[in-house]
C-alpha cells in the first residue's frame, strides 16, 4: 500500500495546502481571539477529512483493507465535524475526533505495518 502516493500531484498539493491553512486559521483564531477564524478552521477540517478519506477509500478499490477503513473513518469524522458545526451538539464533536483518530491510526497501520 502506497498511502497517498497514488493520488494526483495537484490533489496532494491541495491537501497539503489545506492542512497548512487549517493550522494557520486555528492558531490565528486562538491567538487573536477571532471566533470566525476558528469556525473557518473547523469547517476546513471537516472538508479536509472528507477529501482525504475519499482519496484513501478510492485507493482501496472496493477491497476490505485497512486503507479503505481509514478512508471511511475519516469521511465519517469529517461529516460529524460539519454536523457539529451546524447543530452545536457536543457529542458530534467527540464522534468527529474519535473517527479522525481512528482513521489516522488505520492509515498508519496500512502504510507502515500492513506492507
Amino acid at each position: 500500500m502506497a498511502g497517498l502516493n497514488e493520488i494526483p500531484e495537484t490533489v496532494y498539493r491541495g491537501i497539503v495546502a489545506g492542512i497548512l491553512l487549517y493550522f494557520v486559521l486555528l492558531i490565528f483564531g486562538y491567538v487573536t481571539g477571532t471566533p470566525l477564524a476558528v469556525i473557518a478552521a473547523h469547517l476546513l477540517f471537516g472538508f479536509l477529512a472528507i477529501a482525504i478519506g475519499a482519496a484513501l477509500y478510492q485507493q482501496a478499490r472496493g477491497t476490505v483493507a485497512p486503507i479503505g477503513a481509514a478512508g471511511l473513518s475519516l469521511i465519517s469524522g469529517g461529516i460529524a465535524q460539519l454536523l457539529w458545526l451546524v447543530t452545536g451538539i457536543p457529542l458530534l464533536e467527540t464522534v468527529s475526533t474519535l473517527a479522525v483518530f481512528a482513521g489516522i491510526a488505520l492509515y498508519v497501520y496500512a502504510v507502515w505495518i500492513d506492507n
